[in-house]
């Protein structure tokens, strides 16, 4: 009887090990499954901005305190502001990027960014991306304009900033920034060839690149879609121009590995005037869960 007993007690005993068992590995797999998955690369935002100015704001134009109230804010949070170069060594694995990179980046080259942005972005110490529209470049050097609402840096002005070590210059463009009646932007036209197509933006940008290179004595690496308008067909050509990233005006953050082709077509998130860093930034990174 007792050796009965003792039978059942071993059978109960082995059954209620089991049932733990494989209720706790049952947990531990739900649990495993419910942990967000971690990016498999840095992830760096790219916050856009236009126009700083200190009077007459819209909705891409900032002001000047606002700026500076950035700049405070990422400080304190511990980012560290990298240029387009420091990506592009980064995913060649020539250099690592720090913990919480972030890209600043400036888009037309007004001359606002000159008077309010780089004075500020200097006395913080960081860096940022001046992506200018050559042409405007050119027409202001030859007759300078002080309107803070409309007028665009000189040459001078551009190499001043480079040469501090402030802004970092790329290519916006030579003359293909505009809505017109066809072509908006540098999006390839419906029915347009792809020889045509190849031809215009080729002609475009080789001139951009070539007065940015003469005039600075730096060749830009990163094309900066006007209007965020990509097509397709671009992207081939530019990379055989020598272009080793591509800013859009898509929505989010990016999640870069060491692979040089995830600096085309990067994500960005403008930055309004009314709505903190703080409060953009928030949302944005809402887009990686």
């Amino acid at each position: 009887m007792r050796l009965f007993q003792k039978k059942t007690w071993m059978v109960l005993l082995t059954g209620l090990a089991a049932f733990c068992l494989c209720t706790l590995g049952g947990y531990a797999l739900s649990y495993k499954k419910s942990v967000p998955a971690q990016p498999r690369g840095a992830v760096v935002p790219i916050i856009m901005y236009h126009e700083v100015k200190t009077s007459k704001f819209h909705k891409l134009a900032v002001s000047q305190a606002e700026l500076a109230s950035d700049l405070a804010w990422l400080r304190r949070e511990g980012y560290t502001t990298v240029t387009m170069q420091n990506l592009i060594r980064y995913t060649h694995g020539e250099e690592d990027l720090p913990p919480k990179p972030i890209v600043l980046t400036f888009d037309d080259g007004y001359l606002n960014n000159y008077a309010y942005a780089f004075p500020v972005l200097k006395q913080y110490g960081d860096k940022a991306v001046l992506s200018i529209i050559a042409k405007n470049t050119d027409d202001f050097t030859r007759v300078p304009d002080q309107n803070m609402n409309y007028a665009h840096m000189t040459w001078n002005q551009v190499r001043e900033v480079q040469d501090a070590g402030v802004f970092e210059i790329q290519n916006h463009t030579y003359d293909l920034h505009a809505m017109g009646k066809k072509r908006f932007g540098c999006k390839k036209l419906p029915g347009e060839s792809l020889e045509a197509y190849t031809r215009v933006l080729t002609e475009d940008l080789t001139r951009c690149q070539d007065e940015i290179t003469a005039q600075t004595g730096a060749t830009p690496t990163t094309f900066t879609y006007p209007y965020g308008n990509v097509s397709k067909e671009s992207l081939p050509i530019i990379r055989a121009m020598g272009f080793q990233a591509s800013l859009s005006c898509d929505y989010g953050i990016n999640v870069l590995p060491r692979d040089t082709e995830s600096l085309f077509v990067l994500k960005r998130v403008s930055r309004f005037h009314n709505v903190s860093l703080q409060k953009t930034l928030a949302k944005a990174l809402k887009t990686l869960k």
